[in-house]
């Protein structure tokens, strides 16, 4: 058992579609803005775009994604000013 208090979350993670791959849904008014600088890669979002992410990555990690899927996120999606942030995994 953790030392830390821990919160229980129910949330809809979007299922992968063979002929559509992962949906990827963003709430009605979000911030994400990806920035490297120094060797260090900053990803600074509000509470509803961390909360996106996290979903899109629990999606990704679902266990009939294939290894060979992942996400571009790219300006426009994320914030306009945002360098495109790739979401991939591997097994």
């Amino acid at each position: 058992m953790s030392e830390y208090p821990t919160k229980t979350l129910i949330i809809d993670v979007p299922s992968y579609r063979p002929d559509g791959g992962l949906a990827r849904p963003w709430p009605t008014d979000y911030s994400v803005h990806v920035s490297v600088a120094h060797g260090e890669v900053m990803i600074r979002a509000d509470k509803a775009g961390l909360r996106a992410l996290a979903v899109h990555l629990l999606a990704l990690s679902e266990p009939d994604v294939p290894t060979y899927y992942h996400a571009h996120l790219d300006p426009g999606e994320i914030d306009d000013e945002s360098m495109p942030l790739i979401l991939d995994h591997n097994d």
